[in-house]
């Protein structure tokens, strides 16, 4: 198979378990793929173990300087196409549902045919609108800042209730 034909994945806590079984499962797949982790005898052993097409970078996803050398080595041979983040890294989600901007009546052939869209979703919103930029703005800043600190893990739905009922 070659569903990552060509592609470049990094994959962070690549030095044993999950991380190096999907590092090896994304070879297979045709990958080409960075393994980064902070130890570099068990880095050493997983780029062994995977064998070919990877490149272990000794990379603490806590330092600036870490990422930089990660990044530099993964430019050299193109772009990331892929991260599997197995370090453990606070990751969410924000999904915003439909949101009133120019973008949502470009969407539509006419302004006739976006003021129905929006008519139909209003309807089918418990909120009955639109978000607007600046709630999902708001959402945004939640998640980076450290109020959310022990959010983690999660797709944050940002819809007024549109995927609830």
């Amino acid at each position: 198979m070659s569903s990552l034909k060509n592609k470049i994945a990094v994959v962070t806590g690549g030095s044993s378990g999950i991380g190096v079984a999907t590092a090896k499962r994304f070879v297979e797949e045709g990958a080409y793929v960075f393994i980064a982790g902070r130890r570099e005898a068990e880095l050493d052993k997983a780029v062994a173990d995977v064998g070919r097409n990877v490149t272990g970078v000794k990379t603490d996803i806590s330092k600036l300087d870490d990422l930089d050398r990660l990044y530099e080595a993964v430019a050299n041979k193109g772009k990331i196409d892929v991260i599997f983040a197995g370090a453990r890294i606070r990751t969410n989600v924000l999904s915003p549902g439909p949101v009133d901007t120019p973008m949502f009546d470009e969407q539509f052939p006419s302004k006739d045919g976006a003021a129905e869209a929006r008519q139909q979703i209003m309807a089918m919103t418990p909120l009955a609108r639109l978000a607007r930029p600046e709630e999902i703005a708001s959402t945004a800043l939640f998640l980076a800042s450290d109020q959310s600190s022990y959010v983690a893990g999660i797709d944050l739905l940002v819809d007024g209730g549109l995927t609830a009922v």
